[in-house]
Protein backbone atom coordinates (compact mmCIF):
# COMPACT_ATOMS: atom_id res chain seq x y z
CA UNK A 1 0.00 0.00 0.00
CA UNK A 2 2.78 2.44 0.80
CA UNK A 3 4.50 1.87 -2.54
CA UNK A 4 1.34 2.43 -4.55
CA UNK A 5 0.56 5.60 -2.57
CA UNK A 6 4.07 7.03 -3.24
CA UNK A 7 3.70 6.24 -6.93
CA UNK A 8 0.30 7.98 -7.05
CA UNK A 9 1.88 11.08 -5.43
CA UNK A 10 4.89 11.02 -7.79
CA UNK A 11 2.76 11.09 -10.93
CA UNK A 12 0.99 14.42 -10.16
CA UNK A 13 4.34 15.94 -9.12
CA UNK A 14 5.84 15.09 -12.52
CA UNK A 15 2.84 16.58 -14.26
CA UNK A 16 3.13 19.73 -12.17
CA UNK A 17 6.85 20.11 -12.99
CA UNK A 18 6.16 19.60 -16.69
CA UNK A 19 3.45 22.26 -16.54
CA UNK A 20 5.88 24.71 -14.90
CA UNK A 21 8.51 24.04 -17.59
CA UNK A 22 5.95 24.66 -20.32
CA UNK A 23 4.92 27.96 -18.77
CA UNK A 24 8.56 29.03 -18.46
CA UNK A 25 9.22 28.20 -22.11
CA UNK A 26 6.19 30.23 -23.26
CA UNK A 27 7.21 33.16 -21.09
CA UNK A 28 10.76 33.05 -22.48
CA UNK A 29 9.50 32.94 -26.07
CA UNK A 30 7.15 35.85 -25.44
CA UNK A 31 9.97 37.85 -23.89
CA UNK A 32 12.20 37.18 -26.90
CA UNK A 33 9.52 38.36 -29.33
CA UNK A 34 8.98 41.46 -27.26
CA UNK A 35 12.69 42.26 -27.26
CA UNK A 36 12.86 41.86 -31.04
CA UNK A 37 9.83 44.12 -31.41
CA UNK A 38 11.43 46.69 -29.10
CA UNK A 39 14.63 46.57 -31.15
CA UNK A 40 12.69 47.23 -34.39
CA UNK A 41 10.79 50.10 -32.80
CA UNK A 42 13.99 51.59 -31.42
CA UNK A 43 15.65 51.27 -34.83
CA UNK A 44 12.69 53.00 -36.51
CA UNK A 45 12.80 55.81 -33.96
CA UNK A 46 16.55 56.19 -34.51
CA UNK A 47 16.01 56.46 -38.30
CA UNK A 48 13.27 59.06 -37.84
CA UNK A 49 15.51 61.06 -35.54
CA UNK A 50 18.38 60.87 -38.02
CA UNK A 51 16.23 62.22 -40.89
CA UNK A 52 15.33 65.80 -40.07
CA UNK A 53 12.55 66.90 -42.40
CA UNK A 54 13.25 70.58 -41.75
CA UNK A 55 16.99 70.28 -42.38
CA UNK A 56 18.36 71.86 -45.61
CA UNK A 57 18.95 69.58 -48.59
CA UNK A 58 22.48 68.27 -48.50
CA UNK A 59 24.65 68.54 -51.62
CA UNK A 60 24.89 65.56 -53.94
CA UNK A 61 28.35 64.34 -54.79
CA UNK A 62 29.31 64.99 -58.41
CA UNK A 63 26.36 67.30 -59.12
CA UNK A 64 25.53 70.94 -58.53
CA UNK A 65 22.60 73.33 -58.90
CA UNK A 66 22.68 75.83 -61.76
CA UNK A 67 20.34 78.81 -61.41
CA UNK A 68 19.70 81.24 -64.29
CA UNK A 69 17.87 84.47 -65.00
CA UNK A 70 17.44 86.50 -68.20
CA UNK A 71 17.93 90.28 -68.21
CA UNK A 72 15.81 92.42 -70.57
CA UNK A 73 15.47 96.08 -71.37
CA UNK A 74 12.54 97.91 -72.99
CA UNK A 75 12.85 100.85 -75.33
CA UNK A 76 10.27 102.89 -77.26
CA UNK A 77 10.60 104.30 -80.76
CA UNK A 78 8.55 107.16 -82.18
CA UNK A 79 8.46 107.65 -85.94
CA UNK A 80 7.02 110.95 -87.12
CA UNK A 81 4.58 110.84 -89.98
CA UNK A 82 5.02 112.93 -93.12
CA UNK A 83 1.34 113.80 -93.01
CA UNK A 84 0.20 116.77 -90.94
CA UNK A 85 -1.96 116.25 -87.84
CA UNK A 86 -0.94 112.58 -87.71
CA UNK A 87 0.51 111.41 -84.39
CA UNK A 88 3.85 109.65 -84.50
CA UNK A 89 3.89 105.88 -84.66
CA UNK A 90 5.04 104.34 -81.41
CA UNK A 91 6.64 100.92 -81.11
CA UNK A 92 7.93 99.28 -77.91
CA UNK A 93 10.68 96.66 -78.04
CA UNK A 94 11.75 94.07 -75.50
CA UNK A 95 15.42 93.15 -75.93
CA UNK A 96 17.31 90.30 -74.28
CA UNK A 97 20.46 91.85 -72.86
CA UNK A 98 22.10 88.82 -71.26
CA UNK A 99 21.56 85.60 -69.33
CA UNK A 100 23.37 85.34 -66.01
CA UNK A 101 23.82 82.25 -63.87
CA UNK A 102 25.32 80.97 -60.65
CA UNK A 103 26.10 77.39 -59.63
CA UNK A 104 26.51 75.95 -56.16
CA UNK A 105 26.31 72.57 -54.48
CA UNK A 106 23.23 73.77 -52.56
CA UNK A 107 20.32 75.28 -54.50
CA UNK A 108 19.46 78.01 -51.99
CA UNK A 109 23.05 79.25 -52.07
CA UNK A 110 22.97 79.41 -55.88
CA UNK A 111 19.70 81.38 -55.78
CA UNK A 112 21.03 83.82 -53.21
CA UNK A 113 24.24 84.41 -55.17
CA UNK A 114 22.28 85.04 -58.37
CA UNK A 115 19.75 87.31 -56.67
CA UNK A 116 22.58 89.47 -55.37
CA UNK A 117 23.69 90.15 -58.98
CA UNK A 118 20.32 90.97 -60.52
CA UNK A 119 20.04 94.66 -59.60
CA UNK A 120 23.50 95.40 -60.97
CA UNK A 121 22.67 93.47 -64.15
CA UNK A 122 19.45 95.47 -64.61
CA UNK A 123 21.36 98.72 -64.22
CA UNK A 124 23.97 97.61 -66.79
CA UNK A 125 21.22 96.65 -69.23
CA UNK A 126 19.62 100.09 -68.94
CA UNK A 127 23.00 101.79 -69.48
CA UNK A 128 23.60 99.77 -72.64
CA UNK A 129 20.09 100.58 -73.82
CA UNK A 130 20.73 104.31 -73.50
CA UNK A 131 24.03 103.98 -75.34
CA UNK A 132 22.43 102.04 -78.19
CA UNK A 133 19.07 103.79 -78.54
CA UNK A 134 19.20 107.28 -77.06
CA UNK A 135 22.15 108.78 -78.93
CA UNK A 136 21.50 109.40 -82.62
CA UNK A 137 24.86 111.11 -83.19
CA UNK A 138 26.74 108.21 -81.59
CA UNK A 139 24.90 105.78 -83.87
CA UNK A 140 25.96 107.72 -86.97
CA UNK A 141 29.60 108.07 -85.92
CA UNK A 142 29.80 104.41 -84.96
CA UNK A 143 28.50 103.22 -88.33
CA UNK A 144 30.83 105.59 -90.19
CA UNK A 145 33.81 104.38 -88.17
CA UNK A 146 33.05 100.72 -88.84
CA UNK A 147 32.57 101.33 -92.57
CA UNK A 148 35.37 103.89 -93.11
CA UNK A 149 37.53 101.76 -95.45
CA UNK A 150 34.58 101.13 -97.79
CA UNK A 151 33.34 104.72 -97.48
CA UNK A 152 36.71 106.15 -98.56
CA UNK A 153 36.62 104.13 -101.81
CA UNK A 154 33.13 105.39 -102.73
CA UNK A 155 32.45 108.17 -105.22
CA UNK A 156 30.29 111.18 -104.40
CA UNK A 157 26.98 109.56 -105.42
CA UNK A 158 27.68 106.35 -103.48
CA UNK A 159 28.67 108.28 -100.38
CA UNK A 160 25.42 110.25 -100.49
CA UNK A 161 23.40 107.05 -100.79
CA UNK A 162 25.40 105.46 -97.98
CA UNK A 163 24.86 108.40 -95.64
CA UNK A 164 21.15 108.41 -96.40
CA UNK A 165 20.96 104.70 -95.57
CA UNK A 166 22.75 104.94 -92.22
CA UNK A 167 20.70 107.99 -91.21
CA UNK A 168 17.52 106.06 -91.85
CA UNK A 169 18.86 103.03 -89.97
CA UNK A 170 19.92 105.11 -86.95
CA UNK A 171 16.50 106.80 -86.92
CA UNK A 172 14.92 103.37 -86.67
CA UNK A 173 17.26 102.47 -83.81
CA UNK A 174 16.81 105.67 -81.80
CA UNK A 175 14.18 106.17 -79.13
CA UNK A 176 13.71 106.23 -75.37
CA UNK A 177 14.73 103.55 -72.88
CA UNK A 178 11.92 102.78 -70.45
CA UNK A 179 12.98 100.06 -68.01
CA UNK A 180 14.87 96.84 -67.45
CA UNK A 181 13.73 93.65 -65.76
CA UNK A 182 14.78 90.10 -65.03
CA UNK A 183 12.94 86.84 -65.54
CA UNK A 184 12.05 84.44 -62.77
CA UNK A 185 15.01 82.45 -61.48
CA UNK A 186 15.02 78.86 -62.67
CA UNK A 187 17.29 76.12 -61.32
CA UNK A 188 18.28 72.69 -62.52
CA UNK A 189 20.68 69.95 -61.44
CA UNK A 190 23.68 69.43 -63.71
CA UNK A 191 26.68 67.14 -63.55
CA UNK A 192 30.04 68.67 -62.89
CA UNK A 193 32.07 68.83 -66.13
CA UNK A 194 35.18 67.85 -64.19
CA UNK A 195 33.62 64.48 -63.39
CA UNK A 196 32.92 63.40 -66.98
CA UNK A 197 35.26 60.44 -67.62
CA UNK A 198 37.71 60.93 -70.51
CA UNK A 199 36.75 57.53 -71.91
CA UNK A 200 33.17 58.71 -72.41
CA UNK A 201 34.36 61.76 -74.36
CA UNK A 202 36.61 59.60 -76.54
CA UNK A 203 33.76 57.19 -77.22
CA UNK A 204 31.54 60.09 -78.26
CA UNK A 205 34.22 61.43 -80.62
CA UNK A 206 34.71 57.96 -82.08
CA UNK A 207 30.98 57.63 -82.74
CA UNK A 208 30.95 61.04 -84.47
CA UNK A 209 33.87 59.95 -86.66
CA UNK A 210 32.03 56.76 -87.62
CA UNK A 211 28.87 58.69 -88.49
CA UNK A 212 30.92 61.10 -90.61
CA UNK A 213 32.58 58.22 -92.50
CA UNK A 214 29.20 56.58 -93.15
CA UNK A 215 27.81 59.82 -94.58
CA UNK A 216 30.81 60.15 -96.89
CA UNK A 217 30.36 56.58 -98.16
CA UNK A 218 26.66 57.23 -98.91
CA UNK A 219 27.65 60.29 -101.00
Amino acid sequence: MTTSTNRSRAIPLCVFLSFLMLLSAEAFAAGGKKKKGDKKENAAETMDAAVDKDAPIQPMMGKHHLCESEVYYFWKRELKSDEKDTPPKTDTFKVLHQTIDESRLIQDEAKDALSARLERAKSAALDDCRTSHENYGSCLSGKLKRNRPAYQRMDFTSRAAFMSAIKEDCALQTGTCEKSETSEITCRIVASPDLVPPAAEEDGEAEDDKKGKKKKKKK
